[in-house]
């Protein structure tokens, strides 16, 4: 992340559709604190710092966590507008500000749809049929106007969605801040083309990976995205109108659930700064899933990330290939009558299953069933004897980034006697992205510090490994695994052996971790203390998936409840064979158990 806040990111989604460029400048050469510009919402706080460099300095009048359609102005927000040497603003977005502009903003104001070309509701008919048509089924009967007026006189404002629209409106702000502050037109023309070349870069990723979509229809919260259904392809259905507070009517919701299930759509996308409730609704009905599609107009706590072009900072290229999954619902994995095992002997035998990108499943089993087997076949650490097992879109094995993958095993790693501090250890993780023989550079560094920030121990950066708790160490080895930023993260029995408070520690990381849109799969005896973060249950009994559905029915399944006893960790015929875990040596006066 490269901005003001720090949390671990992801995007999510929020990753896949970006930035914003606007500007910033002053009637007069610029002072010694840089032309001052107040921005209308975060995209256009961002784009402005983007391209104005240090040669700007830029306040956002939407707060953190604020709905920018909803801005209202305090008479010192007016005071600002009418102080700043530039506004930037979308006219039409929020109206007090377009108020404020008229009446305070005299000739230092600039309207960033003037470059975007914006669309009217018309434009977007091509995307917008099976709304049109959730419309006439409802048949409009009570007259109200549900916000799904495509009229000529509705421009979608949106734009900031479209990467090549944002590149044209980062290069007229180049020219608008020349005008400003002729002595840095070098520098603004110079931060609009790096600006441009990112989304470009991104754009391309993009276009790649939606370009073979089983499904094209996408579900929204309300009508955010219709600048990318345009540049992509696809069909966006909004449940709500251009404004997130306008309201479907229950005919029009049912039929909008009758398309979500007729067209095979898996997952209803809300948004972190709009109640989810009627998307839930929509999904419930439907049979589907929800996950979270940001439409980048602001900034919370829980957004995937602090910048609008890579969320966490990551090259692009991270950021679209997880959009991307999330968009097309693509599976994170897949496995087709897979049978894994080791040696030549099967433990798992001709199971199916698919994980779509962003869900958060957990598979239980009992001991010796093979569920971590499955695991270790997913990072081939276990071999695939027959069938097809995929990750992240490559078969297993052939995934070039090995960052993209997280793993967080079932016990500590690092030696008691090693003086490896946290920071070693996580930093350890940042070695899957960048490979073993790179240095950690800035952007590294801080994706360490984010990610040890995101599992509270930060307080403990410089203290070893090995004074730390059973759950602590836990939260370092999850710490260890975000700092290559994972588009899948799996974790096997990551609440064995820590104290409830711990448990409840790490099931608030996972909460967050998911929310930005990362995919995790948790192998564990019992899910309880994850109960809330983790949605789905598949149940492995003797190498068999024997129940696949929410995590509330699988208590009843053999193996899906909590199973202790001994499991000696050999397929039958091959005594002394591996299974799931090594077999381990326990403290004096104790029996010797093996792990599962």
């Amino acid at each position: 992340m490269f901005t003001r806040r720090s949390r671990w990111a992801g995007v999510a989604l929020t990753t896949a559709v970006l930035a914003i460029t606007t500007g910033c400048g002053s009637d007069d050469a610029a002072t010694d604190d840089g032309v001052q510009v107040l921005a209308g919402f975060y995209p256009l706080e961002w784009a402005a710092e983007r391209v104005g460099g240090d040669r700007v300095s830029v306040e956002a009048l939407t707060p953190p966590g604020g709905e920018p359609h909803d801005l209202e102005l305090t008479p010192r927000d007016v005071a600002a507008v009418e102080d700043a040497d530039l506004l930037v603003y979308l006219a039409g977005f929020q109206p007090a500000l377009d108020e404020a502009a008229e009446t305070a903003g005299g000739d230092h104001t600039w309207d960033a749809g003037d470059a975007a070309d914006l669309l009217t509701g018309d434009a977007h008919d091509d995307e917008h049929d099976a709304e049109h048509d959730a419309e006439e089924d409802a048949g409009h009967e009570d007259g109200e106007d549900h916000g799904h007026d495509h009229g000529d006189d509705v421009v979608d404002p949106h734009f900031w969605l479209d990467p090549a629209r944002l590149a044209d409106v980062a290069d007229a702000l180049a020219d608008r801040l020349t005008e400003l502050d002729p002595e840095g037109a070098d520098t603004f023309t110079t931060n609009a083309a790096a600006l441009r070349a990112d989304l470009e870069a991104l754009d391309d990723e993009l276009r790649a990976g939606l370009a073979d979509c089983a499904v094209s229809t996408v579900v929204t919260a309300h009508d955010a995205f219709g600048y990318l259904a345009e540049r992509y392809g696809l069909e966006v259905v909004g449940i709500n109108g251009l404004s997130p507070s306008a309201e479907p009517s229950p005919a029009q919701l049912a039929t909008i659930s009758r398309l979500v299930s007729e067209r095979g759509v898996t997952t209803v996308y809300t948004e972190a700064l709009v109640d989810p409730a009627v998307a839930e609704t929509v999904a419930s009905e439907a049979g589907a899933r929800t996950a979270v599609l940001d439409p980048v107009e602001g900034l919370s706590d829980d957004s995937a990330g602090e910048d609008y072009l890579r969320g966490h900072a990551v090259e692009p290229g991270h950021a679209a290939r997880r959009a991307v999954l999330l968009v097309t619902g693509g599976p994170a994995i897949q496995l087709r009558a897979a049978s894994i095992g080791y040696g030549e002997v099967p433990i798992v035998r001709g199971v199916d299953l698919t994980v779509d990108a962003g869900e958060a499943v957990a598979v239980l089993g009992s001991n010796g069933s093979g569920k971590t087997t499955l695991a270790r076949g997913l990072l081939g650490l276990a071999t695939v004897l027959a069938g097809e097992v995929t990750v992240l879109g490559a078969p297993v094995g052939r995934l070039h980034e090995r960052g993209r993958v997280g793993y967080v095993p079932q016990r500590h790693t690092v030696s008691g006697t090693a003086p490896a501090t946290v920071r070693e250890v996580v930093s350890v993780g940042r070695l899957a992205r960048l490979g073993l023989f790179r240095r950690l550079g800035a952007v590294d560094r801080r994706a360490v510090a984010d990610a040890v920030d995101a599992v509270g121990m930060t307080d403990r950066m410089e203290d070893p490994v090995a004074s730390l708790s059973g759950g602590q160490q836990r939260r370092v080895l999850v710490a260890r695994a975000l700092a290559a930023e994972p588009e899948l993260l799996i974790m096997d029995e990551p609440t064995a052996g820590v104290d409830a408070a711990s448990q409840d520690a790490l099931a608030g990381v996972l909460a967050r971790v998911s929310a930005a849109g990362t995919t995790l799969l948790v192998v564990t005896h019992e899910a309880g203390p994850l109960a809330g973060v983790l949605h789905r249950a598949v149940v492995v009994e003797s190498g068999l998936i024997t129940y696949d559905g929410p995590l509330a029915g699988a208590a009843a399944e053999p193996g899906g409840g909590h199973h202790h006893g001994e499991d000696t960790g050999r397929p039958a015929g091959r005594p002394g064979y591996r299974l799931d875990q090594p077999t381990v040596t326990a403290p004096p006066n104790r029996p010797r158990t093996a792990g599962a």
